[in-house]
């Protein structure tokens, strides 16, 4: 009993520092550009790959702007889209449950958005 009590403990501290020094921010909207964003203090290299770029975990590389906030920003039509953030070559970040992130850019009055 006390080993897996022990081995809960330790799997417990492990996803509670993963939490600490990862997660995905946001995925906003500026003047028609996507920005994504992504907080991490321990990576040396984060891309996105997604249905936007052929899943190519090489093709978009985010840039480290801030303490520990890395992003990217490019233009993306109307539609969509899934993806994942890469850590360090092979670590793919999406949903808790590993499934995709997602999200759908709508065009209204002219200018693109977010659907909620």
């Amino acid at each position: 009993m006390k080993k897996a009590s022990m081995f809960f403990i330790s799997v417990l501290l492990l996803l509670l520092n993963a939490a600490i020094y990862a997660e995905t921010l946001d995925v906003i909207i500026e003047n028609d550009i996507t920005i994504f964003k992504y907080k991490d203090s321990k990576a040396k290299k984060i891309a996105i790959a997604g249905s936007f770029n052929d899943w190519d975990k090489s093709a978009r590389v985010l840039t480290k702007t801030e303490k520990d906030i890395w992003q990217t920003k490019f233009y993306l039509p109307s539609g969509t889209y899934e993806y994942k953030f890469v850590i360090d070559d092979n670590d793919w970040k999406g949903q808790e449950d590993g499934s995709n992130l997602t999200f759908t850019l709508i065009s209204k009055d002219g200018k693109l958005q977010l659907k909620k």
